[in-house]
């Protein structure tokens, strides 16, 4: 499988030498291992700092040596003033200080490559699209390594990061008016995702950038306040109270068609409260039952007669007792 190495070159500055270095972050490792390539042996620049991902190389020397090896280059270098449509094979040679007439096997199959090959051009400024949208689409960065590293397997694959330097590929420069959706910048050919959480995502100071979460629901209504006279609430008491004299009408017939007194602490008499007696023992033990007694004859024969409470019970002749006789 091809060597491949992803390189930069950092330009000396007032205040640090220059650099050349050789990535070894684990994401570009791993990409490289799963499109078909193998990482490059990078022996010849040690790694003085494990925790900045990378190789440093003493000098334009030493990357010389390790790129002589290398089947596939990939430059990571920003370019001069941010030029990145004026970066060619001559700026990659002049700035890696490659020698001539030496064999590069990268150049000589034509395979140096570079990762702007979608800019963003505004206010007289390009953007490489690269740092914008490789980290949510890596299955595109994917793709486009293993058509660069084996061709066969995707022959047919339209590259979207990588853009070929050996063989003059010129970067596709890409604004507001190329992407149906400027906030997703879909462009052309290109499905736009749902809408995100209306909360907006944030970074903060320490660099981490974190997901909004969706907004909380709106609290709920406060209930309405006591109603002056006016409302339901008055409304609910008259039909409470309505309803509780409905009950003791219903009551109060009942027992008028049961003929029971409603006198408070009498029990229901066996019949009217009129009897009629002819003498003899059965008058004292009617009168102990609450039952007045009359003598034969005395009661008329149609009459309204009411219980001790005052209701009228109706027309029809008493029940009469027959007080005669022995114990009876």
């Amino acid at each position: 499988s091809p060597r491949v190495g992803f390189v930069t070159h950092a330009p000396a500055t007032e205040s640090a030498t220059a650099e050349w270095r050789i990535s070894a972050s684990a994401y570009l490792i791993e990409a490289i291992a799963k499109a078909g390539g193998t990482p490059l042996d990078a022996s010849s620049c040690p790694d003085d700092d494990p925790h900045d991902f990378k190789y440093l190389c003493s000098d334009a020397g030493a990357m010389e040596a390790v790129l002589r090896t290398l089947d596939v280059v990939v430059d990571e270098s920003f370019p001069d003033g941010g030029d990145y449509a004026g970066y060619s094979v001559a700026s990659f040679r002049r700035r890696f200080r490659l020698s001539d007439g030496v064999a590069y096997p990268f150049l000589e199959n034509r395979r140096l490559y570079r990762t702007d090959r979608r800019l963003s051009v505004a206010d007289g400024t390009q953007g490489t699209d690269f740092y914008e949208s490789a980290t949510p689409h890596a299955d595109a960065f994917l793709a486009d390594l293993a058509a660069v590293l084996v061709p066969s397997a995707l022959p047919d694959h339209a590259r979207r990061y990588l853009r070929n330097l050996a063989t003059g590929e010129r970067p596709l420069e890409l604004n507001a008016s190329d992407c149906t959706d400027p906030f997703f910048s879909i462009c052309p050919g290109e499905t736009a995702p749902p809408a995100p959480p209306t909360a907006a995502n944030a970074c903060s100071a320490d660099g981490y950038c974190r997901i909004g979460a969706p907004s909380a629901p709106p609290a709920p209504s406060p209930p309405s306040p006591p109603s002056d006279g006016n409302g339901a609430r008055p409304l609910a008491i008259a039909l409470a109270l309505l309803a509780v004299g409905l009950a003791a009408l219903l009551a109060l017939l009942w027992r008028r068609r049961r003929g029971i007194s409603t006198r408070a602490g009498k029990a229901p008499s066996q019949g009217l409260q009129l009897a009629e007696h002819s003498g003899g023992a059965a008058a004292p033990r009617l009168a102990s039952r609450g039952i007045r007694v009359a003598p034969r004859g005395a009661l008329p024969q149609r009459e309204e007669y009411v219980t001790p409470a005052g209701l009228a019970l109706g027309t029809s002749a008493p029940q009469v007792v027959d007080g005669g006789g022995g114990g009876g």
